[in-house]
């Protein structure tokens, strides 16, 4: 604002002395004369090589044609100002009082280029350079007193326009550079120390940008100081309201903000970056915020009692935005009554990219191969706590839920300090990592979860009843959901209680042998579950499953695709078992196909062979037994025949040598000792 009433100030002085002269000398004579008494004024050369057009009726005044003025001697970047008109026309009556009354300054198809050196000098301050009549007589109080002009009086304006316009601004410190094209700029002072309106078009990156406001009083802004403003701000179907006070030396505001932030694609063409593909909750359709805000001189932005809108999410409380460093920087405390997410790319769900208009890429076995976008990671850090009473996340529905989100360098953390759900409680951490790349991750604690309403909400399937207990430490990493599940590793551990398997009656089967036990109004009651598993390229493997229930207990072991959404298992139930555990009917069960539509299949060719194995070990078991008892009869045949009883641990032979040897030595008694 500063620099366009400086340039409309400046070119009066032009005016005054056209007007002055305009009528007794030639027009070429009336230029140099002109442009001479600028440059003393300013410093700057000014340069007029077309037509000069008087007028005296209704308003005094001159059309000059081709102008220009030269920019600042520090400056490569050519002439400050280039117009093609500029009209400008007085009041008589108050010029012959003493007091310049501007009824109007038109600039047609001016090229404006502003520009900050990188010692902080800037083009448009005039008191830089030598002779600074202007900067004496036309000031940033928008009033000039004495001087060369002979003693003018206050000055005013009822309308200074600028039709077509081209602005630049460059500032050599930081390489910033910004072009306003098509601009189209009104401004009203329409008395001293009063207020001014401003009214302001331009297209800034390919957006349309508008701007409507009055400032109270423009001169005590103009001279740094800080005054009641009211603003309304749009870009593209965007629009922003501001009432408070506000100063532009340096920019700082204190005030009541309510902003309709809805179209991200223009604002993110004004801060010349890519539209992020929000999913929705985040803001994809609508984006709202209003309360009391203030910007300070150090370029930070800080909200209280803010009400905040993301699509059907309402959330309130305090942020605060810092600027200045390598990224911007939120933090904020936010709690909300019911908070809605959408996932991106989930199975059999809608995506961000086919909201767009953009079709997403097939699904690989229910899972979208649609590119997830996280670069909005990367725009800025964070540290956010959010309280909410209940969030939906896709089609599962938690809370109430404490939760801290952090932000550095496009890496997300998720710390959750407490999240009700199901009937139970989750803690851990979640982590989606944008750099270099997308990966997600996981360590997480689960209680008291009831399942069925769980896996029925996450993934169609409601074939578990009971309480759960999980762990799970994952890790995935891909650009899309297809990706990221097909590479999933980790691993964890489960225990349910108290529950049924829905569609599977095992004791039916087992008593049948028929696996026709399978479907609506089938179940398989147990009193618990547990196990662990391993997850590695997106397969889940567990090799102990082991289930106890009033009529059945089973083993269990076997693989579940994540990625590809297929199952291959092998069950062994027990059913009818003894009190003492043996005994009953073991079938082995084999589960296989897709999440969707699994396959059951009693494995009778493994419980042939097992029974198989059984019969042939008792028949070589009763061989045996008959084998042993026919020798030990006729052990005990010869032994009577013999004559002899082997003594404990002697053999029938042993026996028999023993015996003879008894006999031999009574005879040699016999022979010897005549007995």
């Amino acid at each position: 604002m500063r620099w366009l009433l400086r340039i409309f100030l400046m070119l009066l002085v032009l005016v005054i002395v056209l007007v002055a002269g305009l009528f007794l000398v030639p027009s070429d004579h009336i230029a140099r004369i002109a442009a001479a008494q600028f440059e003393q004024a300013t410093g700057r050369k000014l340069t007029i090589s077309g037509k000069i057009s008087p007028s005296l009726w209704p308003q005094i005044g001159a059309r000059v044609e081709n102008i220009s003025v030269a920019n600042a001697d520090w400056s490569k970047a050519g002439p400050m100002l280039e117009a093609d008109v500029l009209s400008v026309g007085l009041d008589l009556s108050a010029l012959i009082g003493g007091e310049i009354k501007i009824r109007k300054v038109e600039v047609t198809a001016p090229v404006i280029r502003l520009e900050r050196a990188t010692d902080g000098r800037v083009n448009w301050d005039f008191a830089q350079n030598a002779g600074d009549a202007v900067n004496s007589q036309t000031s940033s109080t928008a009033t000039a007193q004495g001087g060369a002009g002979g003693g003018l009086g206050t000055i005013t304006l009822d309308k200074g326009t600028i039709k077509g316009g081209t602005l630049t601004f460059t500032d050599h410190a930081n390489g910033a550079a910004q072009t306003l094209t098509a601009m189209d700029a009104t401004v009203a002072l329409p008395s001293v120390g009063g207020p001014a309106d401003v009214d302001f078009a331009a297209i800034i990156n390919s957006a349309p940008v508008t701007a409507t406001g009055r400032i109270e009083p423009l001169n005590t802004l103009l001279d740094g100081g800080v005054v009641s403003v009211s603003l309304e701000v749009g870009i593209g179907k965007s629009a922003v309201q501001f009432s408070g006070d506000a100063g532009i030396l340096p920019p700082v505001a204190k005030g009541h903000l309510v902003a309709n932030l809805s179209d991200t694609a223009a604002i993110a063409s004004l801060a010349g970056v890519s539209a992020p593909d929000l999913p929705e909750g985040f803001g994809r359709n609508k984006a709202a915020i209003e309360g009391d805000v203030t910007w300070t001189a150090d370029r930070s932005f800080h909200l209280r009692a803010g009400a905040i809108t993301l699509d059907a999410n309402k959330l309130s409380g305090d942020l605060d935005l810092a600027t200045v460093g390598e990224r911007p920087k939120l933090t904020a405390k936010l709690k909300s009554d019911s908070l809605m997410i959408f996932s991106p790319g989930g199975a059999g769900k809608a995506t961000p990219g086919a909201a767009n208009g953009v079709a997403p890429t097939a699904a690989v076995s229910g899972w979208s191969t649609t590119p997830i976008d996280v670069s909005g990671l990367a725009a800025a850090d964070a540290a956010i706590t959010l309280n909410a009473a209940s969030l939906k996340v896709g089609g599962i529905t938690l809370g109430p839920l404490q939760v801290t989100l952090s932000n550095d360098r496009a890496r997300a953390v998720v710390d959750i300090a407490k999240l009700a759900a199901y009937g139970g409680s989750v803690t851990g951490q979640f982590v989606v990592n944008g750099r270099g790349g997308l990966s997600v991750g996981g360590d997480l604690r689960a209680s008291g979860l009831a399942m069925q309403p769980l896996l029925q909400d996450a993934a169609g399937y409601g074939r578990l009843i009971g309480t759960g207990e999980l762990s799970a430490k994952f890790l995935g990493t891909g650009n899309s959901m297809a990706a990221i599940m097909s590479g999933l590793s980790g691993q964890g551990q489960f225990g349910f209680t108290d529950g049924a398997l829905v569609g599977l009656d095992l004791v039916g089967m087992l008593r049948s042998l028929d696996v026709g036990y399978v479907g609506a109004g089938q179940k398989t009651i147990f009193n618990t579950i547990t196990g662990t598993y391993v997850i590695d390229g997106g397969v889940l493997r567990n090799d102990d499953l082991a289930l106890a229930g009033p009529l059945i207990s089973a083993t269990g072991q076997g693989s579940v695709g994540i990625g590809t959404r297929t199952i291959d298992y092998k069950v062994v139930p027990s059913a009818l078992a003894k009190a003492d555990g043996s005994g009953g009917v073991k079938v082995p069960l084999l589960i296989k196909g897709t999440w969707d539509d699994p396959k059951f299949k009693l494995d009778l060719e493994a419980l042939a062979k097992e029974k198989l194995g059984l019969d042939e070990a008792a028949l070589k078991a009763k061989l045996a037994a008959e084998r042993r008892q026919a020798e030990d009869q006729a052990k005990a045949k010869a032994a009577e025949a013999l004559g002899v009883a082997p003594v404990q641990g002697e053999s029938l032979e042993d026996a028999a040598k023993r015996r003879l040897q008894e006999e031999a030595l009574k005879g040699l008694g016999k022979l010897f000792g005549g007995n």
